[in-house]
């Protein structure tokens, strides 16, 4: 299941290579117009980047049924979305693969960022992730996040509830539990653990250099 799950935001996020594959492809076939030659090696260039579109092409256009890239709605992220609006979710954090696959196939713009709980501590993901997600920058494009939801699959229950105390509502999600928080404690609480992390894992970087 997880496999799939990489598979489906890795898809997901390589959709316009097929499009990149045919540019690539008339350069090649606009070279030979305008010389009248045509290396060896551009030829079977060429002929590597039409296979590959053409099964592209036809790997979309007849997805497989468990495959299917356009319609692909994983039941967590759905189940979040039809929630959204009763439980106010809009930004929460979870474990690296459901953070990632959340924020991508939500149809709401819910937005789930990646964190490790580790001996009761939580970590964002700063290394492999743009900074602006975490911290509400001006320039950011979500400037104004407000945290109140945390997908437990993956995460320390113990490590949750000693940085964050008891949610408010435990419910029952796909695979997990989604655990919501009211009150702007939560939210406070994240923003500052985030705030203190980004300083920290700069200064790191800043001192190594």
């Amino acid at each position: 299941a997880l496999l799939d799950r990489e598979a489906m935001v890795t898809l997901r996020y390589s959709c316009f290579v097929p499009f990149i594959l045919l540019f690539n492809t008339v350069i090649y076939y606009l070279f030979y117009l305008k010389t009248g030659h045509f290396e060896i090696l551009k030829s079977i260039k060429s002929g590597v980047f039409c296979t590959l579109f053409i099964f592209a092409f036809f790997r979309l256009a007849f997805p497989l049924p468990h495959v299917n890239l356009i319609n692909y709605y994983p039941p967590l992220t759905k189940f979040l979305d039809d929630n959204s609006d009763r439980y106010k979710l809009k930004f929460g954090i979870s474990n690296y693969s459901n953070a990632k696959l959340n924020t991508v196939f939500s149809k709401k713009g819910i937005r789930v960022y990646q964190i490790q709980i580790i001996n009761d501590k939580l970590f964002p993901y700063f290394h492999i992730n743009n900074h602006n997600w975490y911290i509400d920058e001006k320039g950011s494009k979500y400037s104004n996040s407000y945290y109140n939801f945390i997908l437990s699959d993956g995460l320390s229950p113990e490590g949750i509830i000693k940085i964050f105390g008891m949610p408010a509502d435990f419910i029952a999600a796909p695979q997990m539990k989604l655990l919501v928080f009211n009150g702007p404690d939560f939210n406070e609480k994240i923003k500052k653990i985030f705030a203190i992390t980004y300083s920290g894992y700069f200064e790191i970087i800043r001192k190594n250099k």
